[in-house]
This record gives structure tokens, C-alpha cells and sequence, in this order.
């Protein structure tokens, strides 16, 4: 069975729970701040905690649920043994107060025994992200591979 990448894309780029009640930082920057902690976490196999920032009303266009997408992250995890992730987040912009949208690129590169491969795909993401209880969660995404817009 393919890896279907796209989907742990979403998971690794949806970690973005974010603002502790404290915390000073624009929406922005804490959104920016997150994408990046959670990154390392995904490299680090915290599926769980990657998980917990997908929104129970998880819906994309492809027809993908919160179910599915935790799932495809698991079996991601489980296929791949250990990833790195390079993000470049190209803009986070704020629609009201608890709406936000990301624009980013996510690049793979595999480690498994020793060797280092690179996937040599990019996939370009937007996000749609809504504050739920102070936090930040991803409640839809549109994708695709390479440069082009995504859908």
C-alpha cells in the first residue's frame, strides 16, 4: 500500500495548537511558533500529540474526516520509520479573531537504516484554521503536490 502523503502532510502541518492563555505573541507568531514545535514532534513520532490539534469537524474537499487523517498518520509512522520535515510557511493570514488562514510548503526527506532519501516532492497546503477553546485547530485543508495551486 502507497504512503499516502498528503494526508500526514495535513497532520504534520496541522499541529498547531496553539496560545496558552498567557501568551503575549500575535495570533501569527504563535501559529508560526507551533507549526514548527509540532514539526519536531512529528519527526519525533508523537502521533497523539500531533492528532489532538485536528478539529473534531475535520472536513476536506477529498472527502477526508479527523478519523482518516489520524489514521493515514498512523500508518505513515508505521510504513516510514523516521522523518525529517522542512516547512516554509509562505504567510499566515488572520480572517476575523478566531479565523486563520496558513499558506505553506512541506518537504520529506526519509531516514531508514542508516540511508537518507529524499522524497523530492513539495506539497503546498492551505489551511483553514478556527480558535476552539483558546486553542488553534485545523478544520479544513486544500493540497497539492509541487508548486501549483491547491485544490
Amino acid at each position: 500500500m502507497r504512503l499516502r502523503i498528503p494526508v500526514l502532510v495535513i497532520i504534520v502541518a496541522s499541529c498547531l495548537a496553539i496560545a496558552s492563555c498567557g501568551d503575549s505573541r500575535s495570533a501569527e507568531a504563535q501559529i508560526a511558533a507551533q507549526l514548527r514545535a509540532m514539526a519536531d514532534a512529528a519527526e519525533a513520532g508523537e502521533v497523539r500529540k500531533a492528532a489532538d490539534v485536528i478539529a473534531d469537524n475535520y472536513r476536506d474537499l477529498r472527502g477526508n474526516d479527523r478519523q482518516d487523517v489520524v489514521n493515514q498518520l498512523r500508518f505513515a509512522r508505521l510504513q516510514t520509520g523516521k522523518l525529517a520535515i522542512f516547512l516554509d510557511i509562505d504567510s499566515i493570514s488572520l480572517i476575523t479573531a478566531t479565523l486563520a488562514e496558513v499558506d505553506l510548503k512541506v518537504r520529506f526527506a526519509g531516514i531508514d537504516t542508516g540511508r537518507f532519501a529524499i522524497d523530492g516532492a513539495q506539497y503546498h497546503f492551505i489551511l483553514e484554521c478556527e480558535q476552539q477553546g483558546g486553542d488553534w485547530l485545523i478544520v479544513a485543508a486544500r493540497w497539492t503536490q509541487g508548486s501549483g495551486e491547491p485544490r
